[in-house]
Parts: structure tokens; sequence; C-alpha cells
């Protein structure tokens, strides 16, 4: 009766006990398992740890103080724009618009001027005379050195004053670029002569009142081998001193 209520227990319950028999193998196995899978569950989740600080490696991207470094470039591209709000490309600009180019074999300089064509400059470095000068370092021939800073000035703060450029041979010259100190609108008269003794008119520019970088001067082209300046004013300076940081002269191309 005993074994007959137990077995009929059993089939009663079978599915049930045998569930029951099945979870507590799995819960024996997994605990048998538990020791050597669990350190290595333990190294996997320390490498998953690993990979967290390797994120933070990621944040060590924080040298997104990239962008402060990068500022700091700008900044040193201020400071070069400083340099370029300064003196030395205002006399590459003076270059650029004087000289305008290209040296040649002769240390002359190629130039595209007013009146058209690339020309050269024939008064570059050619002796010059004047009526007087400031003092030393304001020599005559600083009017025609090349250099957009030196210059030729006059002794006095009296008009007028002049400067004549030898051009050691005579040429077919049609074109004269001034360019005044501090873009001064100087009042002028422009002459040639082939002896430096007799002198003829090539331009009257007496009563300019245009100053700026550069004064172009351009006249029918004639011979001459002196090109002389006489400067008798200046419009809107009072002051009365002649200062030229460099006169050009092209023959007509």
């Amino acid at each position: 009766m005993g074994d007959e209520l137990l077995s009929t227990s059993f089939r009663a319950g079978g599915p049930a006990i045998l569930l029951a028999l099945g979870l507590i193998t799995f819960t024996a196995c997994s605990a048998n398992d538990a020791s050597p899978g669990g350190p290595g569950g333990s190294t996997t989740g320390s490498g998953g740890s690993t990979g967290g600080s390797s994120g933070t490696g990621g944040s060590s991207g924080t040298g997104g103080a990239g962008p402060t470094q990068g500022s700091g470039s700008d900044a040193g591209d201020s400071s070069d724009a400083g340099a370029t709000g300064g003196a030395p490309p205002m006399g590459g600009a003076g270059g650029t618009s004087g000289a305008g180019g290209t040296p040649t074999s002769d240390g002359s300089v190629s130039s595209e001027v007013a009146g058209g064509g690339s020309r050269t400059n024939i008064a570059l470095k050619k002796t010059a005379t004047a009526s007087s000068i400031e003092h030393v370092g304001r020599e005559p021939e600083l009017i025609c050195d090349g250099d957009q800073v030196t210059r030729w000035v006059g002794g006095k703060a009296v008009y007028p004053q002049w400067n004549a450029v030898d051009l050691q041979t005579a040429h077919n010259v049609d074109t004269v670029v001034l360019y005044p100190y501090m873009s001064r609108a100087y009042q002028f008269l422009l002459e040639g002569s082939l002896d430096g003794m007799t002198y003829f008119t090539l331009s009257d520019k007496r009563t300019n009142t245009v100053g700026g970088l550069t004064i172009n001067v351009s006249f029918a082209a004639q011979k001459t081998r002196f090109v002389r300046i006489t400067v008798s004013g200046a419009s809107g300076y009072d002051a009365g001193w002649t200062a030229i940081n460099e006169m050009e002269i092209y023959e007509s191309p």
C-alpha cells in the first residue's frame, strides 16, 4: 500500500519531480565549474575594466587640449599678422608696386609700369647729384638705390630742392615713377638733359594735388641722359622738407 502510494504520488507529481532533480543537477554542475570559470570571468571582467581605462585613454584625447594648442597657433598667426601690419610688408609692398618684379642679370628690375608692358628701371643704382642733403645717410643716390626704406632728403626745409639722376647714356624716356616720403603730394617739374647743363621739360607737375605710395608720370618719349626733379612745394604739407624714397625711370618700349 505504501509503495503503491509512493508510486502513485511519483506518477502524479512526476514532471515536477523531474524538473526539481534537473535543477539540482544543473546547480551542482554550475557550482563545480564556478571555481575554474570564475577567475576566467574575473579576468574577462578585468579586461573589460582595462578596456574602460583604454576609454580613459580616449579621454586622453582630452589632448583635445589640442584645440587649445591650435588656438595658440592661431595666436602665432596673429603675431605674424602683427608682422604683416609692420614695416617689413610695407617694404615688400613698396617693392611690389615700385620695382614690381623680377631682377635681371645686371641687377636692374623688370616691372609693370603705367604705359603698358614689362620694362626695366634704367635709373637703378645710377649716380645722382642734388641741390643739398639733410645729413649723411640722406645722399642724392639714395633716390635710385632700389630700396624703399632709404631716401634722399634736401638739406633745408625750404623749396625748391632738386635731384638729377645720370643714366650714363641717352635713352628714350617716357615714364617716371616717384615714391614720395610719407605719400606726400609733392609738386614738381621733371626735366631732361643730354649734357647735364641744358635742360628741357619732360613733365610739369607743379600744380599736383595727389600723393600716394607712388606718383606715376607718363609723357611723350624724349631722348635724355639726365633726369632732374625739382620740387617746388607739396599740397597739404607745410613743413617744407623735400624727401623722396625712390625715383624710377623707364624707357619707351
